[in-house]
C-alpha cells in the first residue's frame, strides 16, 4: 500500500473537516497498513469496514487528529481573561467555558482552575472529536510533558484539583460542573450546550486543519453558543489568518498583542467601522491554512520549496540566523508552483538563475532537494538536504525533508537520528520564538512539525 486511497481520504475530510497535510499521510498509510495485517483483510474490505463499523470509523479519525496541548498553554491569553473579564465578575458568580477541542483535557482544566482561582464558580464544556484523547482525560494523570515553562505561574493552581506523586498530577475526581464529551464541531449535531450562554470560548490550534469553507461553519457554531460579548480565542499564532464574513456576529478585538474575536450582534457589526487591523508580526507560527493539497506523493511535504544544485558543495562560514528577502519568498512561491505542475525543469531554470547570496546558499540546495523529489531521485534529494543541513545546522526543513526521504528509502536508523535532529533543532527553535522559517511551512506551526518528528521516531523505533 503506497498511499492512502482517496475513498478513505474523502471519508476522513466528510467525517471530521480535517484535511490530511502531506507529512502526516505516511502516519495515516502507516496505521492503515497496520489495521490490514491486523485483521487481514483487502484494503477494498477495510473501506467497507470503515462504512459499516462506528468504532472502527473513529479509530481512524483519532489517528487523523494530532494533539499537542500543555496547561495554560499560550500564558498571555490566560493573563487576559484573568485580568480583563474573570476578576470583573462578582464574587460566587458563575462563568460558562468551553474548551472547544480540549483533547487530553490540559486547556479545559486550566481554565476551570484559573476561574475557581478568582472566587467564580465554572462551568465547563471540554469537546473532542478525538475519542481516545477524551478517554485519557476521564483517567486524570498527567506526566511531565503537560508542564512547560510556558504558563509556569499558573501550575500552582491545579493543586485544587488534584495530588502530585511521581511527577505525576492525578486529579481528584469527580470534578464538579466539568462536562467531558464527545463533539464533532463540523458535523450537525446540536451544541452540548444551550445557545448563547457561553462566556468564553477556547479552540487553538486546530484551524490549520480545516479549509476556508469548513472554517466558517466551524466559527458561525461557534458565534451561536456565545451569549453577547463572550469572548472566543483562537491560538495567538492563528488569529492574525482569520477573519470572519458578514453573517457571523463576531468582531476581532485586541488588547496588545492579544487578539479575540467579541460577539455582537450583526447590525452592530455593519454599522462598526472597521478599520483594518495591522497585527503586529507575532513571532510564533501559524497563520490558517487555506489549501491543502492531497498528491499522490506522500514526501512532498507541507512546506514546499525548492532543490538540488549541480556544483561541487564548498564548506564556508555563514551567518547561521538570518531573515529571508522578499525576493527569495517570491522564488519559493513560483518554484512551488512549478513543482505543483509537474514542470521541474522550469523549477530548477528558476533556481539556477537565482543569486543566491552567501547566507541563503541552504535554500537553493533546500529548493533542489524539493526538486529532486519531484523527479523520483531520492538519493540525490537526501544529497542537497544534507548539504543544506550542513551549510546551516539551524535549517531545520532541510533536517525535516531529509528525515522525510530517508523513511521513504526505508533507511530507518538514519531516518530516526534524522528526525531526533530535527526535533532538537525544532526545540530550539519554537523555544526562541522564532519565524524565520515560516513562509516554507504552509501555514503549519513549527510544533505541528515537531510532533510530526515526534511521530516518525516512535513508528522507527517501532520498526
Amino acid at each position: 500500500m503506497e498511499e492512502l486511497s482517496k475513498e478513505l481520504l474523502e471519508l476522513i475530510q466528510n467525517e471530521s473537516g480535517l484535511k490530511i497535510n502531506d507529512a502526516h499521510l505516511e502516519f495515516m498509510r502507516h496505521y492503515v497498513e497496520s489495521r490490514l495485517k491486523e485483521l487481514n483483510i483487502t484494503e477494498k474490505d477495510y473501506n467497507a469496514l470503515i462504512l459499516s463499523d462506528t468504532n472502527e470509523k473513529k479509530s481512524l479519525i483519532n489517528e487523523a487528529a494530532i494533539n499537542e496541548t500543555y496547561f495554560f498553554r499560550e500564558e498571555q491569553q490566560f493573563d487576559f481573561i484573568k485580568q480583563n473579564y474573570i476578576e470583573k465578575k462578582d464574587k460566587n458568580s458563575i462563568i460558562t467555558l468551553w474548551s472547544a477541542a480540549c483533547s487530553t483535557g490540559e486547556e479545559a482544566l486550566s481554565l476551570y482552575t484559573l476561574a475557581s482561582s478568582c472566587g467564580i464558580k465554572p462551568i465547563v464544556y471540554a469537546t473532542d472529536i478525538d475519542t481516545k484523547a477524551l478517554e485519557v482525560f476521564k483517567k486524570g494523570y498527567y506526566s511531565l510533558h503537560s508542564f512547560r515553562s510556558d504558563g509556569k505561574k499558573y501550575i500552582p493552581l491545579l493543586e485544587s484539583i488534584g495530588d502530585y506523586y511521581n511527577n505525576t498530577l492525578k486529579l481528584r475526581q469527580p470534578i464538579e460542573n466539568l462536562h467531558i464529551q464527545e463533539f464533532n464541531l463540523v458535523s450537525n449535531v446540536q451544541l452540548p450546550m444551550q445557545e448563547g450562554t457561553v462566556d468564553i470560548i477556547f479552540l487553538r490550534n486546530v484551524f490549520i486543519y480545516f479549509d476556508a469553507e469548513t472554517r466558517h461553519k466551524i466559527i458561525l457554531k461557534l458565534s451561536s453558543a456565545l451569549k453577547k460579548n463572550g469572548l472566543l480565542f483562537l491560538s495567538i499564532n492563528e488569529v492574525a489568518g482569520v477573519e470572519c464574513a458578514d453573517d457571523i456576529p463576531l468582531i476581532k478585538e485586541h488588547s496588545g498583542t492579544i487578539y479575540y474575536f467579541r460577539k455582537v450582534s450583526l447590525k452592530e457589526k455593519k454599522e462598526k467601522k472597521k478599520p483594518k487591523v495591522n497585527i503586529p508580526p507575532i513571532q510564533f507560527e501559524d497563520k490558517d491554512r487555506t489549501e491543502n493539497k492531497t498528491d499522490k506523493k506522500i514526501v512532498r511535504e507541507s512546506f514546499k520549496t525548492i532543490k538540488p544544485v549541480k556544483k561541487t558543495y564548498q564548506k564556508e562560514q555563514i551567518i547561521l540566523s538570518k531573515q529571508s528577502s522578499p525576493d527569495l519568498k517570491k522564488l519559493v512561491k513560483d518554484v512551488n508552483v512549478y513543482i505543483d505542475n509537474n514542470n521541474t525543469s522550469k523549477a530548477l531554470e528558476l533556481v539556477e538563475n537565482y543569486h543566491f547570496r552567501p547566507e541563503n546558499l541552504e535554500y537553493r540546495f533546500y529548493l533542489e532537494g524539493l526538486i529532486a523529489l519531484e523527479d523520483e531521485k531520492e538519493n540525490i534529494a537526501e544529497d542537497f538536504f544534507q548539504r543544506a543541513s550542513f551549510v546551516n545546522p539551524k535549517f531545520w526543513p532541510a533536517l525535516f525533508q531529509l528525515a522525510l526521504a530517508q523513511h521513504r528509502s526505508n533507511n530507518i536508523k538514519s531516518s530516526v537520528a534524522s528526525f531526533k535532529s530535527c526535533a532538537m533543532v525544532l526545540k530550539e527553535y519554537i523555544k526562541g520564538h522564532k519565524d524565520d522559517y515560516n513562509f516554507l511551512m504552509e501555514s503549519f506551526s513549527s510544533t505541528y512539525f515537531l510532533q510530526l518528528c515526534e511521530r516518525y521516531i516512535n513508528i522507527g523505533q517501532d520498526s
